[in-house]
This record gives C-alpha cells, sequence and structure tokens, in this order.
C-alpha cells in the first residue's frame, strides 16, 4: 500500500484588491493595460506559465508604459482569468488567486493607493466574487 501525501487548494479564497487612482482616466488605462497584457500573454491554460525571461511583446508593452518595477516571475500575474472593472477612480479585480503582486506594483506605479483584503473576512464589503 502506497500512501500519497499532497497540499492542495480547492481555490476557495475570495480576494479582493482595488487601486484608487486620482482620477478616472488613468483607472481606465490601468484596467485597459491589464486586459491587454492578459490578452498578450494568452490564458492561465495555456501551458506557457513560468517565463524566466519576459516574452518580447510583453516587453515592448512594458517599455511603453514605462514599467520596469515588474519581476519576471509576475508576468504570470496577468495571465489569470480575472477582468477588472473600473468604477469612477477605482479599478476593481475580484479573483481567488493570492499572488497579486505583480498588479500592485502596476497600480502603486500608475499612483494608486492600494487596498487588498479577503472578502471572506469582511462578508459586508461591497466587493468580492458573487456580489454584484
Amino acid at each position: 500500500m502506497k500512501i500519497w501525501r499532497s497540499y492542495g487548494s480547492e481555490h476557495s479564497a475570495n480576494h479582493v484588491l482595488i487601486g484608487h487612482f486620482q482620477d478616472s482616466g488613468t483607472a481606465e488605462a490601468t484596467a485597459a493595460l491589464i486586459e491587454e497584457l492578459h490578452a498578450t500573454l494568452g490564458p492561465s491554460d495555456s501551458g506557457n506559465e513560468g517565463p524566466v525571461r519576459f516574452p518580447a511583446d510583453v516587453m515592448k508593452i512594458l517599455e511603453r508604459v514605462k514599467f520596469t518595477s515588474l519581476a519576471p516571475q509576475e508576468v504570470d500575474h496577468f495571465r489569470w482569468g480575472y477582468h477588472p472593472k473600473v468604477e469612477g477612480t477605482k479599478v476593481i479585480i475580484t479573483t481567488d488567486e493570492s499572488e497579486l503582486s505583480g498588479i500592485i506594483r502596476l497600480f502603486v506605479h500608475r499612483g494608486a493607493k492600494v487596498e487588498f483584503y479577503s472578502a471572506h473576512h469582511y462578508p459586508d464589503s461591497e466587493h468580492g466574487r458573487g456580489k454584484r
């Protein structure tokens, strides 16, 4: 008989990431940039995760927006299947992922105040998966 031990996650997390920008134009442009990076990288199930270097097409985008503080390991944070929602000067992302440092860096780079929390711990908040 063999006993297999492993740690797994059923992705039951309910994280909320909010970037509070100084104006709605910056919020909209940041959400569009996240969507552009997501489209350029392809979906998370494409089998291309874990770049050691920046893909050339992603590097062009990062150079265009002068975003130089992203680590190569954080590129995949833009590949996951969530889409930012813009509400005025806020960009809101709800996800079950907890590796969001790439998105947080982008928010800070573009001048946002960042809020990150678990909607499980704050069920009365207006955001979180399943709330509209």
